[in-house]
C-alpha cells in the first residue's frame, strides 16, 4: 500500500566465486534501491562492448531488464519487467524506482568486452515486508496445568519477544519458547501467572505488538475446599465420605 515502508536485503556475490559478500539496503515502498556492482577500471571501460541486466523473479521467469551498448553512442535499451530503472556506467549501478515485490528475485549483471570476455555478478533481492501482529492464540493443556500462547503475525519477522505486564519473560524452569519464539509455554500454572501477555515482533522496519489476558480461575475450581481443616458441606441426597478432612460424594469432589 502507498506510504507503507518496506526494506530490502541485498546480497552480492561474484558468479565465478564462492565467497558471499552481503550488503544491506533499506528503502521505502515506491522509493528506490541501488544495486551496485564492482567498480569498473578505466581499462575495462575502454574495452567495454555491452552490459546486460537480467532478472529471474520468484515466479521463475527470466526477463532482460536492460542492455547498455557502448559502441552505439552508449545506447541503453530498457524493458518493462523491472519497472522504472536506470543504469549508471560511472559507478556500475542499477537504480530501481518504485520497488515492489514484482522485482524480488535474482538480478544478474553481465559485462561483455570487445574481445568477447565476460564478467558476471549476481544480486539476490529480498523484500522484507512490514509486520502485523494480529493476535495471540491461547491453548490450555488437558488438565489445565500448563498453557501455550502463540503469536500470530504476518510479514517477515526476525525476532519475537514476550512480555507479561510489560516486563520481558525470560526462559526458566517454567517458561520456554518454540517456533523461533513464536510460541510461549508456561507450565505449573498458578494464580500469579494471571495478567496481560504481549508478543512483540520486530524486524528492520520496526515492530508490531498484540496482547491478550489469561486467568486461571477455571483451573482452581477446588480452591475453596479447606483440605487441612476438614471443612466440608453436606449436600442433601448425597452420600458423604470423610477422608482426612476431604469431603466427596461418589461422583464429584466438593
Amino acid at each position: 500500500m502507498p506510504g507503507c515502508n518496506i526494506y530490502v536485503w541485498l546480497f552480492l556475490f561474484a558468479a565465478s566465486a564462492r565467497d558471499l559478500f552481503a550488503v544491506t539496503v533499506q528503502t521505502g515502498l515506491y522509493n528506490r534501491v541501488e544495486l551496485r556492482g564492482e567498480n569498473l577500471g578505466q581499462q575495462t571501460v575502454d574495452s567495454l562492448k555491452e552490459v546486460e541486466w537480467t532478472l529471474l523473479n520468484n515466479l521463475n521467469k527470466t526477463c532482460l531488464c536492460l542492455k547498455f551498448l557502448k559502441q552505439n553512442s552508449s545506447e541503453i535499451v530498457y524493458s518493462q519487467c523491472c519497472g522504472k530503472a536506470h543504469f549508471y556506467l560511472n559507478n556500475n549501478s542499477l537504480m530501481l524506482e518504485n520497488v515492489t515485490s514484482q522485482v524480488e528475485g535474482e538480478f544478474k549483471e553481465t559485462i561483455i568486452s570487445n574481445n568477447s570476455s565476460t564478467k558476471g555478478f549476481i544480486f539476490v533481492l529480498n523484500i522484507l515486508h512490514p509486520l502485523n501482529a494480529t493476535g495471540i492464540v491461547v491453548s490450555w493443556s488437558f488438565n489445565n496445568t500448563s498453557v501455550s500462547l502463540t503469536c500470530k503475525v504476518s510479514g517477515t519477522h526476525t525476532d519475537i519477544m514476550w512480555k507479561r505486564e510489560d516486563s520481558p519473560i525470560l526462559r526458566d524452569n517454567r517458561h520456554s519458547f518454540s517456533e523461533n519464539n513464536q510460541t510461549l509455554h508456561i507450565s505449573n500454572i498458578t494464580r500469579s501467572d494471571d495478567g496481560k501477555y504481549s508478543c512483540v515482533a520486530t524486524n528492520s522496519i520496526g515492530k508490531s505488538e498484540t496482547q491478550t489476558y489469561i486467568t486461571s480461575e477455571e483451573v482452581f475450581t477446588y480452591e475453596d475446599v479447606d483440605i487441612g481443616l476438614g471443612i466440608y458441606q453436606e449436600v442433601p441426597g448425597t452420600e458423604v465420605y470423610h477422608c482426612e478432612g476431604i469431603t466427596a460424594d461418589k461422583m464429584n469432589i466438593h
